[in-house]
């Protein structure tokens, strides 16, 4: 049962999901893109790939066998996650992200044909139209990697998951924006790109990366959260001052309806200026306090009660 719901189920979610927006076959090519989260997927897919192969060539289909289950996890929960908008947006883009999406699985029916022969034979012959998995020669190993992309994605990945924690401890949805992020590497020289930054901000559903709330930490304390890193992030600073965010336009607040649906007229609330300039030339307000008037918890109790 176990790994029918960690491959099994998985792998045919993923081959459903490519089917819900592309037909035909697939090429055997590799793609070419430029996008982060393309160049990524197909670099793991050689580690991945050189690594099963060596095991296999060991007989040692256990530590085969993990790798693929923990790969298949990784394309649906994070490259498949982080892609969906693209491919649902349209245009060039999504047929980049499909064309790289048929090739790593076609790639992952290869590899799962030793250990797992009749669902790997049903999707590689539904995506490529030939006869059989079984016909087809084992991808060879190449030697010429780029781990550095590898590397900085984990350590997005890492920050993502220290920040997500800390929304659910401090019971702070993920469909609430923040205001900023922080991040110190304990590798002082680890510069991150601003499309992997912008793929972690887009996950943890924070508006910018502002290293300057590092140094304001101590003094704000109730809004400015230091969170513990791992073995590779020293630490991660978050910004709550964004905690409820709202856009004025006239007379009206929007904001999220499950946090303002039990507000009834007459009700008071409070609210400090975000941005008075943003893109669509509405203010943006934070129901987080006004002034000194009400602390956080506060107000989070009274908009929940």
């Amino acid at each position: 049962m176990e790994i029918s719901r960690k491959v099994n189920a998985l792998f045919l979610n993923m081959h459903s999901f490519y089917r819900m927006y592309q037909t035909g076959v697939v090429s055997g090519e590799k793609p070419e893109s430029s996008h982060v989260l393309d160049l990524w997927m197909t670099e793991e897919l050689k580690r991945v790939t050189n690594l099963v192969t060596k095991y296999l060539d060991e007989y040692n289909t256990v530590k085969a066998g993990k790798i693929i289950v923990d790969f298949i996890n990784d394309v649906s929960t994070w490259y498949v996650r982080r892609s969906r908008d693209r491919v649902k947006a349209g245009g060039e883009d999504a047929k980049v992200a499909l064309q790289v999406f048929g090739y790593v699985m076609l790639e992952i029916s290869k590899l799962l044909a030793p250990v797992m022969p009749f669902i790997a034979d049903h999707v590689y012959k539904d995506l490529s139209g030939k006869t059989s998995v079984h016909l087809e020669k084992w991808t060879a190993v190449d030697s010429n990697t780029s781990p550095k992309i590898l590397t900085e994605m984990e350590l997005v990945r890492e920050a993502v998951s220290v920040v997500l924690a800390t929304r659910k401890q401090l019971d702070l949805p993920v469909r609430q924006p923040l205001r900023a992020v922080a991040l110190k590497f304990k590798d002082s020289t680890v510069e991150l790109s601003e499309e992997l930054l912008n793929v972690m901000l887009e996950e943890i559903n924070v508006k910018v990366v502002d290293g300057s709330i590092i140094d304001k930490a101590s003094l704000r304390p109730e809004t400015i959260k230091k969170l513990p890193g791992n073995d590779k992030i020293a630490e991660v600073y978050i910004d709550l001052e964004g905690y409820g965010v709202g856009v004025v336009r006239g007379r009206e607040l929007y904001d999220d309806q499950a946090t303002l649906a039990n507000l009834k007229v007459g009700d008071k609330i409070f609210a400090s200026v975000v941005d008075s300039e943003n893109k669509d030339g509405n203010v943006e307000l934070s129901l987080r306090q006004a002034g000194q008037e009400r602390v956080w918890q506060s107000l989070k109790e009274t908009l929940e009660s």
